[in-house]
């Protein structure tokens, strides 16, 4: 029987490989989240910079989309049939689990219409190119909408996995790292919201 070395295998058994793309995973938010904070943070200073003599926010243009509130609230309970998922794929329920990740499938793709319409109203008011207020709004969604298009397709290809696999640790493995993915989209959307929020203050 050959024996496997540590050194030269690392990732040789299931745990090891599990713990590695974890560690992978939760590197890949903190990526994320620097590149988000980086940018919050750079509206902040330039909304700040500017004073209301500079035309930051154009007279009679509108304030932020109501539609955003009905896209946090789609995105929050899409964090919530998320967790379910896994918790049905860690209670050994993998029918259950792929019916929650379904349901977290559909409202991803129903936030990111919401998100559509809501540019769509904004446009029809303040198109991008009138100022920097509208610039920064369409540009900060849109960054978020793209890592939201993202997420949707890797939990498809998870989902289609489990399906298919009769391998439960690499089901509760990809809903996992699908999951952590999800609910940082989630935080960092509502500390975006909140950022947008504030700055379309006069």
């Amino acid at each position: 029987m050959p024996i496997s070395d540590p050194a030269r295998e690392p990732f040789a058994t299931p745990q090891a490989r599990s713990s590695a793309g974890l560690l992978g995973m939760w590197l890949f938010l903190v990526v994320i989240g620097m590149v988000f904070v980086a940018t919050m943070l750079a509206y902040l200073v330039v909304r700040l910079g500017t004073g209301d003599e500079s035309g930051w926010r154009p007279d009679g243009s509108p304030g932020l989309p109501r539609e955003l509130i009905l896209s946090t609230v789609l995105l929050a309970a899409s964090s919530w049939t998320m967790q379910r998922s896994l918790a049905a794929s860690r209670s050994n329920h993998d029918d259950r689990a792929v019916t929650s990740a379904w349901a977290t499938f559909a409202l991803g793709w129903a936030f990111v219409a919401v998100q559509g319409l809501s540019w769509s109203q904004m446009w029809r008011s303040l198109p991008l190119q009138d100022s920097l207020y509208a610039w920064t709004f369409y540009v900060l969604t849109a960054l978020h909408a793209l890592h939201v298009l993202g997420g949707l397709g890797a939990m498809y290809v998870v989902i289609m996995r489990v399906v298919r696999s009769h391998d439960h640790r690499e089901a509760v493995l990809g809903l996992t790292k699908c999951t952590m993915y999800w609910h940082t989209l989630g935080v960092i959307w509502i500390a975006l919201y909140a950022t947008l929020w504030v700055g379309s203050f006069d």
